[in-house]
């Protein structure tokens, strides 16, 4: 009803697509897409929290590496650049700790 009223078929498509039993009322309708309207957005933050975590990490390896090229400290870079936990004590040494 609401579909021939308003042209807007969201209703009609969250009542098809369900994997649960058939809703008995609008108010089971609504919650359906309101859940599947949760799950969207946390699937995106999580995308974009993933992101920015990549794009902070990288900075800070990048300073890390200035602040060992600066001191003459180029086998603790190439460490660093290949050992997670050495590369974590010096990121702490230098205050950069995640």
């Amino acid at each position: 009803m609401l579909n021939v009223m308003t042209g807007d078929n969201r209703y009609e498509q969250a009542y098809q697509n369900s994997k649960e039993e058939v809703p008995r009322d609008m108010c089971e309708v609504l919650d359906r897409i309101e859940n599947k309207g949760r799950m969207e957005g946390r699937m995106e933050g999580r995308m974009e929290g993933r992101s920015e975590g990549r794009f902070e990490g990288r900075a800070e390896i990048f300073v890390l590496m200035q602040k060992l090229f600066e001191e003459g400290r180029v086998e603790d870079a190439k460490r660093a650049a290949s050992d997670e936990a050495f590369q974590k004590v010096i990121l702490e040494e230098f205050g950069l700790t995640r």
